[in-house]
């Protein structure tokens, strides 16, 4: 229980690293607010979380926009009081060589993977 008392933000919290990060974080005793754009993966989360899916809360939320950071973490420390940690796990991958990459792939993943983190 290290992190009891403790509130965090996981950007790409719903799954993949992110869930596990969050499942964790969850056993520690924290409260964590999962920001992603897959609101059924969140669910699922949730889920896993058993005993503790009552600390695991949701936001839709497209870190590439900052308004909508903003909005988020208004929203967040208005459900959980304070945000202790922040996580920056978000992101994206385009598995293609550059020469086969798409200009939108290419953006895409400047925007989740490096303008997501400066906008949390």
């Amino acid at each position: 229980m290290e992190l009891k008392g403790r509130t965090a933000v996981i950007t790409g919290g719903a799954n993949g690293i992110g869930r596990a990060t969050t499942l964790a974080f969850i056993r520690e005793g924290a409260e964590v607010m999962i920001w992603d754009i897959d609101a059924e993966q969140a669910a699922e989360t949730k889920k896993m979380a058993g005993d503790g899916s009552d600390r695991v809360h949701f936001l839709s939320v497209d870190i590439r926009n900052y308004e909508k950071v903003e909005e988020a973490v208004s929203e967040s420390v208005k459900q959980l009081g304070k945000i202790d940690i922040l996580i920056n796990n978000a992101g994206v991958t385009a598995d293609a060589t550059l020469k086969k990459m798409t200009s939108e792939q290419w953006q895409k993943v400047i925007d989740v993977n490096l303008t997501g983190v400066f906008n949390c």
